[in-house]
């Protein structure tokens, strides 16, 4: 077993003439195991810049056991000066996602942690590139930025936080805390299982399919005339969805105008009703689809 720190003792006829000395990995490793991956709390805001670029506040973050700040390059302290990152240019014709990403680079050559954008593949119907997640490099994603093809400038309208999508990035937080927290659910939830109220529960549990932050982008938009203020319709697929589920669409303030309330179900996708087809994209926080089920 490894243990550290213990006091160590130098000995200059020993090779090494250390003893018990600590490396980088396992500060690592402890820090790894008290803290999770993300950004601490109210940093690493990604805001529209001039023209083709976006803005990232100061902050603080952890990845793979790694403590990480903007750093002010005059005092060496915590920065109060946001970061401007470049945009490449737009496509003639087809849109394209990207990613403000904050990468992890342990490689001998590297070993440093700094901002870059992810470029994305521009697509009539695009995706976010993927993250690099391995032994040697790995990247947090704290906001995606939807670049209309022709575009020459980025608006807020285009850029989506991604700060506190857990998969994406995450708000860091001691993992002590999550364990215990999880425990006492666990707790809980075996202490109602046996219960009428645990029935009810776990019979409604599987007749409500709950969908949050879905994304929807303009360039899937299709024409169609079922409402006239709302002339296009996009397909969102769900593999759980079936013709049975009741659907219900919660929307951001101020999305009214855009997304109709009213939605719909087929089998393995919600349609919705947009009223234009020029928005970029949009997340949609939460879409409830609830089966009638005899408990």
């Amino acid at each position: 077993m490894r243990a550290f720190p213990y006091q160590s003792i130098y000995d200059q006829s020993a090779n090494p003439p250390w003893d018990r000395l600590t490396g980088a990995s396992d500060h690592r490793i402890e820090a790894f195991a008290n803290w999770t991956d993300g950004v601490y709390p109210g940093g690493w805001e990604t805001t529209p810049g001039v023209g083709m670029s976006v803005v990232v506040s100061p902050g603080m973050g952890r990845i793979r056991g790694i403590f990480c700040y903007d750093d002010d390059p005059h005092t060496g302290g915590l920065s109060t000066e946001s970061r401007t990152l470049a945009v490449q240019a737009a496509d003639e014709s087809l849109d394209r996602i990207d990613r403000v990403i904050v990468r992890h680079n342990d490689a001998l050559d590297v070993r440093a942690t700094d901002w870059y954008i992810l470029k994305g593949t521009p697509s009539a119907n695009p995706s976010a590139p993927e993250l690099t997640r391995n032994s040697s490099t790995y990247e947090l994603c704290v906001a995606e930025i939807f670049v209309a093809r022709g575009t020459n400038a980025i608006s807020t309208q285009r850029i989506t936080d991604t700060r506190l999508n857990y998969n994406l990035c995450g708000i860091t937080t001691t993992r002590v805390m999550d364990l215990a927290i999880d425990e006492i659910k666990n707790l809980l939830s075996s202490a109602i299982d046996g219960t009428t109220a645990g029935k009810l529960r776990n019979s409604m549990s599987k007749m409500i399919t709950i969908e949050t932050d879905v994304k929807i982008y303009s360039s899937a938009a299709v024409e169609d005339n079922t409402y006239a203020k709302y002339p296009f319709r996009i397909d969102i697929p769900i593999n759980r969805c079936t013709e049975e589920h009741i659907p219900d669409i919660y929307l951001e303030s101020g999305k009214s105008d855009l997304v109709y309330e009213i939605c719909e179900t087929r089998s393995g996708f919600v349609r919705v009703y947009v009223s234009k087809n020029n928005f970029g994209n949009i997340t949609i926080p939460v879409i409830r689809l609830t089966k009638e089920v005899t408990v």
